[in-house]
């Protein structure tokens, strides 16, 4: 099931006078019967709070919302992937303005479910001899989404021309190398049981490999960058037995010198990633994104879930490496 809630937003005039018709989807990865939760915020300039409520929901539940706008209120909100709220990780997005017109559709948790950058905190970034990285443990379809998980299995590994140099938990945090001579670096990622209960994303690896020289100021990395863009449902299944298109939008880093990717190859897995098949090799389209169909076996033959390693490399010789165990569903 698609992790809790993929939802869509209506920010209407006053004028509007519409009856909501359903828009908000359910989704969640743990297991069947769980209850989540999503939460509405506004907060007003000069005032010491914000208002706040919760819903519970369940997969499949739509909604949709109506907010009057203002010239400085603004509007959050938050998907908790198990209720009541205890260690289980959240989904925030980021205050905006509602204004007269506008209109957004929000997809939260949508799989596969793999470590990576989102666009709304401080892409990774060299400055001098200095790196930060910036990593979330989890994102899902859409980078716009603030991320906070907890892991009971968390690792990254940073290496310097094939020597490694760091070792962490979480992908967060500044390094220093001693040396501005240009290098070749790869940062490694482990994420296991990322939350209790979860059937999805049961284990995640995403690998970066980039050219770094010193720089003079804060310089994003040029990482490769990858968002999945499956035709899911809301339970974030797909149909066994049945050909299914893999596609998938890789870029370089946010805020970085955008570098053409070159090529990628993609492999699946019916067995928890025990045996790997080569999918037909992705086709890039003039938007950048790459497409392969492949066939889904009959749902008898396989663990009920389908694994993905992809691997993506840019023009400029840089890397990104994704695995990810239990990426979907299968029905």
């Amino acid at each position: 099931m698609r992790c809790p809630l993929g939802q869509q937003l209506r920010h209407l005039g006053p004028a509007v006078r519409r009856r909501p018709r359903p828009a908000r989807a359910l989704r969640r990865p743990g297991r069947p019967g769980q209850t989540s939760a999503w939460t509405v915020s506004g907060f007003r300039p000069y005032e010491f709070g914000e208002f706040t409520y919760f819903l519970e929901s369940r997969p499949g539940h739509r909604a949709r919302h109506f907010f009057l706008p203002d010239a400085d209120n603004l509007y959050g909100q938050t998907g908790f992937s198990q209720w009541p709220y205890s260690r289980y990780g959240s989904v925030v997005m980021p205050d905006r303005l509602a204004r007269p017109g506008d209109h957004g559709n929000r997809d939260w948790f949508k799989g596969p479910l793999v470590p990576g950058v989102t666009a709304v905190h401080v892409p990774p970034y060299r400055d001098g001899n200095t790196f930060l990285l910036n990593m979330a443990t989890i994102t899902d379809s859409n980078h716009g989404h603030a991320f906070y998980f907890p892991a009971d299995d968390a690792e990254t590994r940073v290496y310097e021309n094939g020597e490694l140099i760091a070792t962490g938990s979480y992908p967060q945090g500044y390094f220093t190398v001693d040396s501005g001579a240009k290098a070749t670096y790869r940062v490694e990622v482990d994420v296991k049981d990322q939350v209790d209960q979860w059937q999805l994303a049961t284990a995640g690896h995403t690998a970066w490999t980039f050219d770094s020289a010193g720089t003079e100021g804060q310089t994003p990395l040029p990482l490769v960058n990858n968002v999945w863009d499956l035709p899911l449902d809301g339970e974030n299944a797909a149909r066994a037995g049945a050909p299914f298109t893999l596609a998938f939008r890789p870029a370089t880093n946010y805020d970085a010198t955008p570098v053409p990717m070159k090529d990628a190859s993609l492999d699946v897995s019916y067995d928890g990633g025990t045996t790997w098949r080569a999918a037909p090799t992705p086709v890039k389209d003039a938007q950048g994104a790459f497409r392969t169909v492949v066939r889904h076996p009959a749902k008898a033959g396989t663990d009920g879930f389908v694994a993905l390693r992809v691997k993506i490399t840019d023009e400029n010789g840089g890397r990104l490496e994704q695995t990810v165990t239990n990426a979907y569903r299968l029905k």
